[in-house]
């Protein structure tokens, strides 16, 4: 089918389901754009609603497949796909895609588990790009506690390169995590430039999960106080911090390198 109005409802969906965090909440519906990203939903299991083509912008990516099949398709013309996406006249598709279910109860723990852990992480960029490092590192899942900023923000999907359809993921409360973690035995690495011991100093081969907190504030107390140990990274300069994602790859790879000399 092909649309030619900026009036058309789907358009007008797509529109309110890019800018407005509610309407995904409350549709249980997001925005996929661009080849790789929407190959790696659908290999994830994603299902789509609908997928809007460009005929004069698209081209097949030979490394990222898109099925057709069973889904509404739709063409629009240039002018009418440069309003709706994103990066305008660079890959020529955006779907419409069903939210997964993210609630602990469909989490599959792993054998001798990795998790990152991140609370009240705020901004859409950061949390794209620590999923681009756990992808990169195979960590075991993303937990996501109290969540200030949207997974399915179309900068966030942007900043991991599709990475959220990759690594597993759920979204739940600190306290609920903690009881999750706790109950399996999964050591606890909080990171906070209140620690005395540096993150090197702990063994990463057993099953752990790295928590990072907010950009602004840091981890709540409950982590702090949840038998966690606590953990920094050394600042030798004039600043006392690092950005999250860069701090979380750091962290993260600490435990990779250990882990690879197990073997």
């Amino acid at each position: 089918m092909e649309i030619t109005s900026f009036q058309n409802p789907r358009i007008k969906q797509i529109t309110r389901l890019q800018g407005n965090a509610k309407e995904r909440r409350e549709t249980g519906l997001f925005i996929i754009e661009g080849r790789r990203e929407i190959s790696l939903a659908q290999q994830s299991g994603l299902e789509a609603s609908g997928l809007f083509l460009c005929p004069g912008i698209y081209k097949e990516d030979p490394d990222y497949k898109i099925s057709f099949r069973h889904v509404d398709l739709f063409e629009v013309p240039e002018l009418i796909y440069d309003k709706i996406a994103y990066r305008s006249g660079v890959e020529g598709i955006i779907g419409i895609f069903k939210k997964p279910d993210q609630s602990p109860t469909r989490f599959i723990m792993a054998e001798n588990p990795l998790f990152l852990v991140l609370e009240k992480v705020e901004k859409p960029g950061n949390l794209g790009a620590i999923f681009r490092t756990a992808d990169a590192a195979n960590v075991s899942g993303i937990i996501i506690c109290d969540p200030v900023c949207d997974l399915y923000n179309p900068n966030t999907i942007r900043a991991s390169l599709g990475c959220v359809f990759t690594v597993p993921s759920l979204v739940s409360s600190t306290h609920q995590v903690i009881s999750l973690l706790q109950n399996h035995n999964i050591q606890i690495l909080a990171s906070t430039p209140s620690a005395t011991n540096h993150y090197f100093d702990f063994d990463y081969t057993k099953p752990s999960a790295i928590i990072m907190g907010a950009e602004d504030t840091g981890l709540s107390e409950p982590w702090l106080k949840s038998g966690s140990k606590l953990i920094k990274i050394p600042m030798n300069g004039r600043i006392d911090s690092l950005n999250v994602s860069v701090a979380t790859a750091i962290l993260t790879f600490e435990a990779v390198k250990q882990r690879l000399g197990q073997q």
